[in-house]
């Protein structure tokens, strides 16, 4: 089975999302959006950028680079699910961005993690029933799916990190084990 099929990501086609924002800009919800997109946008530029800084520190470093976003793909689902999809694009190409000015290991698997939560936050059919709430329960139920959103993910990284360092471990392991009874027979101390 694909992943793909598992997690139900479908994303829209560049023709309908080009005819929704034409459709959208010029009126005040198309306003709206691009106003909070862009603040959100900004938010994460600056947790990306300059974490050591007294607000991010303040607002928190994962609440502007990945809680807010990922909180703000889901709004935007809610209202116009085709307009999410470009803004997951913009904050992963904000993601990437901040990884090539600091390319690191640790850089890499937060890159890595901020664009998989903000895709599967803007594309995943898993996530629909939430919408079909009634308000506030349909509100709750958004802020608690991006907090869900990123343990799942984050989880899934760390269990895959672990999986692989076991992995290399047990590999290591076999190879002393191998080469203690298998060395050298000018080396053994025993006759």
């Amino acid at each position: 089975m694909k992943p793909s099929r598992l997690l139900q990501l479908r994303r829209p086609k560049w023709d309908a999302v080009k005819k929704q924002y034409d459709a959208n800009i010029g009126t005040t919800y198309g306003k709206v959006w691009a106003a909070i997109t862009g603040i959100t946008a900004v938010a994460m530029i600056a947790a990306l950028l300059f974490p050591y800084n007294a607000v991010v520190q303040f607002f928190g470093g994962y609440g502007l680079a990945c809680f807010l976003p990922t909180l703000n793909l889901l709004q935007l689902r809610k209202w116009n699910r085709t307009l999410a999809f470009p803004a997951a694009l913009l904050f992963s190409a904000i993601a990437l961005m901040s990884f090539f000015g600091n390319v690191s290991f640790n850089g890499f698997v937060t890159t890595l993690f901020l664009c998989v939560t903000f895709n599967i936050g803007a594309t995943s059919d898993r996530l629909s029933p939430i919408y079909k709430w009634k308000p506030p329960l349909d509100h709750i139920g958004i802020v608690a799916v991006a907090f869900l959103l990123f343990l799942a993910v984050y989880f899934a990284f760390m269990f895959f990190t672990v999986a692989v360092m076991l992995a290399v471990f047990l590999i290591a392991l076999v190879i002393v084990m191998f080469s203690g009874m298998l060395g050298n027979r000018r080396n053994r101390q025993w006759p």
